[in-house]
């Protein structure tokens, strides 16, 4: 559903206020989920925390899209995309550690959820000082508000 909806709300709030929006649903519902004392709680703070997930996917295409040239597309996708990939590995590798560390016991299944909500938290702070897209920012006119090109 954020994947459908991510990308009408990135037209109207904006690319960056998007991207921001949506890791701070992620890093929200992350730690509410690690924090859930119930399956139905973990359930719905994981549905929400996709609807986030989902739209950053739209609203990170679009940001690429807008932001850079058409040459360095074919290289900055691609980075992108083996970012994800390389960002799962890393928090693999970082969960089997820790359960290796702490050890393995009921409440084991928190630790990947903590590691992902900490781990969007420092990316929610670099994302924080990235610039608007100069393609927003004209069709708006420094409105905030979308007109017609």
């Amino acid at each position: 559903m954020g994947a459908l909806f991510g990308g009408l709300m990135t037209d109207r709030l904006g690319r960056r206020t998007m991207l921001i929006y949506n890791l701070l649903v992620f890093v929200v519902m992350a730690a509410l989920q690690a924090l859930s004392t119930s399956a139905v709680e973990f359930t719905a703070f994981r549905a929400v925390m996709g609807f986030g997930l989902g739209a950053d996917v739209a609203t990170g295409f679009t940001y690429i899209y807008e932001f850079i040239s058409t040459a360095q597309r074919k290289e900055v996708y691609p980075l992108w995309a083996y970012a994800f990939s390389m960002t799962a590995l890393l928090a693999v590798g970082l969960v089997l550690l820790l359960i290796h560390v702490a050890g393995y016991g009921p409440n084991t299944w928190r630790y990947p959820v903590a590691v992902g909500a900490a781990a969007a938290l420092v990316v929610l702070i670099f994302r924080s000082r990235i610039p608007e897209t100069p393609f927003w920012l004209a069709r708006t006119a420094g409105t905030g508000r979308l007109t017609r090109y």
